[in-house]
């Protein structure tokens, strides 16, 4: 019984931590306490955030409907996150920065509201594509207040880390020819016709205006952070490496995020 009343109140302070970051207001300590159960709720969180994005999508392929490629994307993110990481020695291992991308994927349950079945077609679309804004803005906040918090960079050097496969990620889609089918999918541009198409073209004409200079910006900032122009030298902790449990030392050996298992 002991086992598992300390059990309980370790996901107790995980889901504390969740809100915690949400709002902005994770320090040091508490990104040091990432174990596998904060991965574990930002996996489930990222799946259910999956399903709610495509439940209305009529070409959703399987694995759109059933999250799965919404689970691949925060891999791949998370990947790009650390191996731009590495060089700064920021010292956070893969799953820690994992466990990071994942609980950003919260706010975009609000994916989930079916705002077509109570407004006006056009309303929907203007309320979705606003939904998609807040979300965005919202999931690189919480990013950059990880970077600079967990990892001990400036404001600049975080926008630049998390910048660059962002904007990667944009110019991709856009030179691709695939930019509108996700913009479909995670904005909710449900309507078909020459006047959705437009808007459409719109979004992608804005956005491509925005991700290439961004992304030029990006690796300036990035090569001023390898330089140490930036950020002055190579990062550094402060005194210490922290060690990142997976769940408490009472009850199981440790798991280090930052490492991996054994």
């Amino acid at each position: 019984m002991r086992a598992w009343s300390e059990e309980k109140e370790l996901w107790r302070e995980a889901f504390s931590d969740l809100g915690r970051f949400l709002t902005l207001r994770a320090d040091f300590e508490l990104f040091d306490r990432f174990s596998l159960r904060h991965l574990a709720i930002g996996a489930l969180f990222t799946w259910l955030v999956g399903i709610a994005r495509n439940w209305d999508l009529p070409s959703a392929t399987p694995t759109q409907a059933w999250g799965l490629q919404s689970l691949a994307y925060i891999i791949f993110m998370a990947f790009g996150i650390w191996v731009l990481l590495l060089p700064l020695k920021a010292g956070r291992g893969y799953l820690h920065v994992l466990t990071m991308v994942s609980l950003t994927s919260v706010p975009g349950l609000i994916y989930g509201v079916p705002v077509e079945m109570f407004l006006p077609m056009e309303d929907a679309r203007n309320t979705n594509v606003a939904f998609l804004v807040v979300v965005a803005t919202w999931r690189v906040a919480m990013a950059v207040h990880y970077l600079k918090r967990a990892c001990d960079l400036s404001g600049g050097g975080a926008m630049s880390v998390l910048g660059l496969p962002v904007s990667m990620i944009v110019i991709g889609l856009i030179q691709s020819g695939r930019a509108g089918a996700v913009l479909e999918m995670m904005g909710g541009l449900r309507t078909v016709g020459a006047e959705a198409d437009a808007y459409v073209d719109q979004v992608i004409f804005f956005l491509g205006l925005i991700a290439y200079p961004f992304a030029f910006g990006c690796v300036i900032g990035y090569a001023l952070l390898l330089s140490g122009g930036g950020d002055g030298p190579p990062i550094q902790w402060r005194g210490r490496r922290p060690r990142i449990p997976d769940v408490d030392e009472r009850s199981s050996p440790p798991v280090d995020l930052d490492k991996g298992p054994e």
